[in-house]
């Protein structure tokens, strides 16, 4: 088993907004908020297309996040 060092912040956050603008033409402004508030939640990259591609505004991001993190 390969065990794998966990992203740093910037990390995630670089990773998470190049993913959700260049592979899923995600806006910068919800592809930002989004890495911020899957970060505070379950930091899972996953997690964030999930959300991003969702998320048609910066408002409904939280409505997305509490609702599929915590189920």
């Amino acid at each position: 088993m390969v065990e794998l060092p966990a992203y740093t912040y910037e990390q995630f956050y670089q990773i998470s907004v190049h993913i959700l603008t260049e592979g899923h033409r995600v806006s910068q402004n919800i592809a930002r908020e989004v890495a911020d508030s899957i970060w505070a939640n379950s930091r899972n990259i996953r997690d964030c297309v999930r959300v991003g591609r969702m998320a048609k505004s910066v408002d409904a991001i939280q409505f997305l996040v509490g609702t599929f993190l915590n189920h």
